[in-house]
């Protein structure tokens, strides 16, 4: 008769003996449980090590009614403002022993509902849902209603059904307009995504006010909707430069905009900044190498992803005082809007 070579599995049991305790000890070092001592907790670790012991995830979940998996959803993942938000919540959900099931929804709306109900059925312990755009509100909050804990990012939609950590877009926008009206600039043209989105709807109603503020009309033909990439943005660019040639300074709704206004007016000879200055908003990786390094608002990206984590396992714990986290962008001055 063949041999069997697969070995049993590590049990709670064996990690007992090795470290000369109680089984129930160990499972409260599993489960980063308080009441155990300093060493004894260090001799459970070094038997859970040396006997290369992993947790039963089914068990576990039965025991405790979680599975200490979260779920993140994004937008893009090949937008470059988003690795880094994932990046600060990983780092966070790791350290409190949670995995993360990430899912990219290719901005499609069908795929935001199909992820948030696969994510359900996986019993996840809670969900961070990125820059949803294309849902209904009243849709999205239907579908947060039935997470056990959720966090949105850079959004807000109505009802409480989950917690907020986001950019203060309006905040950022008048910081910009107020950046360039100082440096001399009068007519301030804004480039933005047409998607129906609250960072879009936020960034031109900072635009908007900001100009108000300094008793600006607002002129609605210096506002450009355009898909967000390269070739609609340098078409927008080369049809607003020729209609409204004393344009001074092009605002851009994100610096990946900002990076084909660039281009583009270097291609038509329009001089970066001594006939228009561009800004950005974001500051995303390598902003600062752009053939003019970028203007724009920074974003501490990591901090948002970090800050959306902790809030989760706030709200996983079933507590929720804390509903919203608004992060405050800073001015980067660089060589397109000096």
């Amino acid at each position: 008769m063949a041999k069997n070579n697969f070995h049993q599995p590590v049990t709670l049991a064996d990690v007992a003996a090795r470290a000369k305790v109680s089984i129930k000890t160990v499972s409260r070092v599993v489960n980063n449980e308080n009441y155990v001592g300093k060493e004894t907790r260090q001799r459970v670790l070094d038997a859970i090590r040396e006997l290369d012991y992993h947790p039963n995830r089914a068990a576990r979940s039965l025991a405790s009614s979680r599975s200490h998996v979260v779920g993140l959803l994004l937008p893009s993942a090949d937008n470059p403002f988003f690795p880094t938000v994932m990046m600060g919540i990983v780092r966070v959900m790791h350290e409190h022993q949670y995995d993360v099931l990430i899912y990219n929804t290719d901005v499609e709306p069908e795929r935001w509902h199909k992820g948030l109900r696969l994510l359900g059925e996986n019993h996840v312990d809670g969900v961070v849902v990125c820059a949803v755009a294309g849902l209904p509100d009243a849709q999205l909050s239907d579908l947060l209603s039935k997470q056990r804990a959720a966090v949105l990012v850079n959004m807000v939609v109505p009802g409480n059904h989950a917690g907020v950590v986001r950019v203060d877009h309006v905040a950022g926008m008048s910081t910009l307009v107020n950046h360039l009206l100082a440096s001399g600039r009068r007519r301030l043209a804004f480039i933005t995504n047409p998607v129906d989105k609250f960072s879009t709807r936020e960034r031109l109603r900072g635009y908007r006010e900001a100009l108000k503020a300094h008793g600006i009309e607002v002129d609605e033909k210096l506002i450009v909707f355009s898909p967000n990439n390269n070739g609609a943005v340098s078409k927008a660019t080369r049809v607003l430069l020729a209609n409204q040639p004393d344009v001074d300074a092009i605002m851009c709704f994100n610096d990946m905009m900002a990076a084909s206004v660039l281009r583009t007016c270097m291609e038509i000879g329009v001089r970066v900044p001594d006939q228009v200055a561009v800004t950005g908003f974001d500051d995303i990786p390598f902003a600062d190498l752009f053939k003019q390094s970028l203007t724009t608002m920074h974003v501490p990206r990591f901090d948002l992803g970090v800050k959306a984590a902790e809030l989760l396992l706030e709200r996983i714990k079933g507590n929720t005082v804390v509903s919203e986290i608004v992060i405050t962008p800073q001015l980067v001055v660089r060589e397109s809007a000096p």
